[in-house]
């Protein structure tokens, strides 16, 4: 069995008992914060009772599948929680292996994939990376806390918040300012930012296909001596 979904898992025992049983049991999903309840509980759980779990930041699992046994799938929007299966309006398809054999490879295709390149362990529960982390190497940290250092290349100020950039590409590390963190930086801010090596402290975390590091605090932001 291969289980595949982002929700909060309130069958989590049954999987729980399969996995007892001897069936395979493979999970993987995207948390989204630490704390987070939606998806990081279920898959403790389903975790200590012997499940294969994988944790995937990049990109989030907001897709809903079962496949049982390699033959048959359950894909869309339920989530496997009381108010899903209870509450809401949802939809869910079942597709079978024998009746669309290109897609149901493809489907599965993509499920290994994922699960394969997913950590295999939950990254807001370990500990503070030892050391300086290039910030070039900062995805391979997501959801710990780091020593982050490299220059400044943009800063951009969208007025509800602030961005100073490492780099120009979506996977590049950002930094992140609120307005009402903008009088404790070095002003004037972000600019005077821009073009200076720093050092940056904070827990790495992913948004809207970025890395970043939210700042509220100037001590968790280091201008390092010989900077520009």
């Amino acid at each position: 069995m291969y289980f595949w979904a982002p929700s909060r898992l309130d069958l989590v025992e049954a999987r729980g008992k399969a996995v007892a049983r001897g069936v395979r049991v493979r999970l993987v999903g995207s948390p989204a914060e630490p704390g987070d309840t939606y998806f990081l509980a279920g898959a403790e759980e389903l975790k200590q009772a012997g499940a294969e779990v994988r944790f995937l930041p990049d990109p989030y699992v907001h897709a809903k599948v079962l496949v049982q046994d390699g033959e048959v799938a359950l894909l869309g929007s339920l989530n496997l929680s009381a108010n899903s299966l209870n509450a809401n309006r949802e939809l869910s398809v079942l597709l079978r292996k024998k009746e669309a054999p290109e897609a149901f490879a493809r489907l599965l295709s993509v499920m290994e994939k994922d699960f394969q390149a997913g950590f295999p362990e939950n990254p807001f529960a370990l500990p503070p990376v030892e050391g300086v982390v290039p910030w070039q190497e900062a995805p391979r940290y997501f959801g710990r806390v780091a020593k982050v250092e490299g220059v400044i290349q943009a800063v951009e100020d969208r007025g509800t918040v602030a961005f100073l950039k490492f780099g120009p590409g979506e996977s590049d590390l950002r930094l992140v300012v609120f307005p009402r963190s903008y009088g404790l930086f070095q002003q004037p801010f972000p600019q005077s930012y821009l073009s200076k090596r720093v050092r940056a402290t904070g827990r790495i975390v992913l948004y809207a296909g970025y890395y970043e590091i939210v700042l509220d605090d100037p001590s968790a932001l280091e201008v390092l001596d010989g900077s520009p």
